[in-house]
């Protein structure tokens, strides 16, 4: 039989969980009161990538089925941090956009992890991190085509 140590896909793809993991414990103890993870990746998609973005589009982003990312939306919508409004060049589609609140729970979030980003790079660097892009980029699209 075969041991993990002979398969480094299996080793990479245990080490994305675990860092995966420790980053949303992370973020999530820094969040902001009354906001969910799902709903920081909203607003960090939304602050990254830029407002007006579709439900859909969101969701696939995201990685969220859209049934249950609409729930989301929703309450997002309902606690004033989107504003969900129709598509003026196009009546079928949505937009999603970021309210003052949601600026303001995005930057509050961001303001408690600052620390622990300071210390992130204080061990490893910015080159270390460059480095690892490329495999991981290749890795995700190879994934993304062919889910």
């Amino acid at each position: 039989m075969a041991t993990v140590a002979e398969h480094p896909d299996v080793q990479v793809f245990d080490e994305i969980n675990q860092i995966e993991h420790l980053l949303r414990t992370t973020v999530t103890l820094c969040l902001t009161a009354d906001l969910t993870y799902p709903q920081f990746e909203v607003l960090n998609h939304l602050t990254r990538r830029g407002d007006a973005a579709t439900p859909a589009d969101l969701a696939d982003s995201l990685q969220a089925s859209r049934s249950g990312f609409t729930h989301t939306l929703k309450a997002m919508e309902t606690t004033g941090l989107i504003s969900v409004a129709g598509d003026p060049a196009d009546r079928r589609r949505k937009r999603v956009s970021l309210t003052p609140k949601g600026r303001k729970a995005y930057a509050g979030t961001m303001d408690a992890l600052r620390p622990r980003i300071e210390h992130l790079r204080g061990g490893i660097t910015l080159e270390e991190f460059r480095g690892a892009l490329p495999f991981l980029q290749a890795l995700r699209t190879w994934m993304s085509e062919n889910r």
